[in-house]
């Protein structure tokens, strides 16, 4: 069958989509090893997820929506077929453009006709795929609740100083403080600069919550405390404290302190970040868990948020981000429950066989 063209097709014309993918590649101006290579990615791709008998005709917004997040989804046997794992980004890249290229063949040609808001949502979704992969390229790998319980469980092993050691109430102080930090952060998923900037007057424990003043978005913000642990380790911290200043002046102390000797005694310092990580270090080493920061603590809390609300407006406002598409990444389970949906109404079940 010679090409078909969008102007000279007969009314009702219909072409399947193995033909129309084989004209469409005849027809690329592209060197053949890169034809080739389309052909082989359609066949083990595009044809596994569609029908190639089926007429191009048939394709419908919401199959070519959801097929990046399907390809992702894809395993390949390694050379030996022992194993299975996750088709290379590389071939993903490659297969989204070939199949992009093909759907705006198909466009141009008349073959497949869609709504503009269609076709504008299909190209959002190819392009969100490769979006999405660079967000969690750049973010670190999520903390389990086991590790980050076992950092602050060694916290709370260090045995106390003896009454009688120098400097036992100061190193006491400093456990206290340490523990109370790594349950606030656990808990509130605040940055380390957020914490470390909080005064006493910025945590309500009647009304189990933190203000946030100084964010990175310069805009306060109001983050619930409803994990019992970190208000008492934070309850217990200050108590031991013993401020003797009262009224505006003890609201207006640090509520996590220097206890170290250059701090002197007389007037509390507010802690600095390079403290606040550097404890957050010494414990996780300690715990044989290396690599978990405070921010790994806040990424922690943010994707167990969502998966308990599956609501990414919440955590949006819970961190404190301005955009929500920094929060996107956090909903990458979102996908699953997005493409069952699809599924439904495409006609495909999750038994579809996936190559």
């Amino acid at each position: 069958m010679s090409e078909i063209h969008g102007k000279d097709r007969p009314p009702g014309q219909t072409i399947s989509l193995a033909e129309a993918a084989r004209i469409y590649l005849q027809n690329l101006r592209r060197n053949p090893q890169t034809i080739q290579t389309y052909a082989a990615l359609f066949r083990r791709y595009l044809f596994t997820y569609c029908p190639p008998d089926m007429a191009a005709s048939g394709l419908t917004a919401e199959q070519l929506a959801a097929f990046p997040g399907w390809l992702v989804e894809q395993q390949v046997a390694d050379w030996d077929g022992d194993e299975l794992h996750e088709i290379s980004k590389a071939t993903r890249d490659l297969t989204l453009a070939a199949v992009k290229g093909f759907i705006l063949y198909l466009l141009r040609q008349k073959l497949l006709i869609l709504p503009p808001a269609d076709f504008e949502q299909i190209m959002y979704e190819f392009s969100e795929l490769r979006r999405q992969q660079a967000l969690e390229k750049k973010l670190p790998p999520t903390p389990t609740q086991p590790a980050i319980q076992m950092i602050i469980e060694t916290a709370k092993a260090e045995p106390p100083p003896a009454p009688e050691a120098r400097d036992a109430q100061r190193l006491r102080l400093i456990q206290l403080r340490d523990i109370a930090i790594l349950e606030l952060l656990r808990a509130t998923g605040l940055r380390v600069g957020e914490l470390v900037a909080l005064k006493r007057r910025h945590l309500d424990f009647e009304r189990r919550q933190v203000l946030v003043e100084r964010t990175k978005s310069k805009e306060p913000r109001i983050v619930p405390l409803e994990y019992e642990p970190a208000l008492e380790a934070v309850r217990v911290y200050l108590e031991a404290r013993q401020d003797s200043t009262t009224g505006r002046g003890r609201s207006e102390l640090p509520l996590f302190a220097r206890h170290d000797r250059k701090a002197g005694g007389r007037v509390l310092k507010p802690l600095g970040v390079r403290t606040a990580q550097n404890l957050m270090a010494k414990y996780a080493q300690l715990a044989g868990q290396d690599g978990i920061t405070p921010h790994s603590l806040r990424h922690a809390f943010a994707q167990r948020l969502y998966d308990s609300t599956r609501r990414i407006d919440l955590v949006q406002r819970a961190l404190g981000h301005q955009n929500i598409s920094t929060t996107q990444i956090y909903a990458k389970t979102q996908v699953q429950d997005i493409r069952a949906a699809l599924r439904q109404v495409s006609g495909q079940s999750k038994q579809d066989p996936e190559l």
